[in-house]
């Protein structure tokens, strides 16, 4: 007779701190590597490197425009507008909304059992004829067989799915004073 699978000891087999777990964990990690990766860039792209600290790097653009003096002559005049780079960048702040973890487990247990019965009869009859005696030979064999077959089948069938959102959010309040603070060293000048 076939053993009965024991589904309770099958789910108990899943390491469900992982399963669930490890997305988890790895959206927090892929969440402050994001951070990270921001503030580097801020330092990277937005500062010259001077020694621990660094000067803001500013993009200069030049043009020129029509300019009217105070005795009402207009002139054509060349001026530049500096501006830090950083606020020439969209800064790519973004965040894991949610996590969705999703696990489908499917176990089945089949259990099989087949009988066969096979039955055979064999004869052969002879006869042999004289003027006074005869004689007659009969044989008969018998088979039978009967054969019993018992199996079972567990079946595991998995679905994990991992499904993960991020979406953009709002610079926190120590960047948005940075770019505050950037915003009011961008100057227009006369050029000399």
């Amino acid at each position: 007779m076939a053993v009965s699978p024991n589904f309770a000891q099958e789910l108990g087999a899943i390491d469900f701190d992982r399963v669930i777990g490890g997305p988890l964990v790895a959206a927090i990690e892929a969440h402050n590597l994001a951070q990270v990766t921001v503030a580097e860039f801020i330092q990277e792209v937005g500062f010259t490197s001077n020694g621990g600290g660094g000067d803001v790097r500013m993009v200069t653009f030049q043009y020129q425009k029509q300019v009217t003096d105070p005795d009402g002559t207009t002139q054509t005049k060349t001026f530049t507008f500096e501006v830090p780079f950083l606020l020439l960048l969209n800064l790519p702040f973004f965040e894991v909304d949610s996590v969705d973890i999703s696990l489908n487990v499917e176990l089945t247990s089949v259990q099989t059992r087949s009988t066969s019965t096979k039955f055979g009869v064999d004869s052969s009859l002879a006869v042999k004829h004289g003027w006074l005696f005869g004689k007659v030979d009969f044989k008969v064999n018998v088979s039978y067989q009967r054969t019993t077959k018992t199996g079972s089948r567990v079946e595991r069938k998995y679905a994990y799915q991992v499904r993960v959102h991020a979406g953009a959010t709002e610079p926190p309040e120590g960047v948005n004073k940075l770019i505050d603070a950037l915003t009011g060293l961008a100057v227009e000048k006369q050029a000399a």
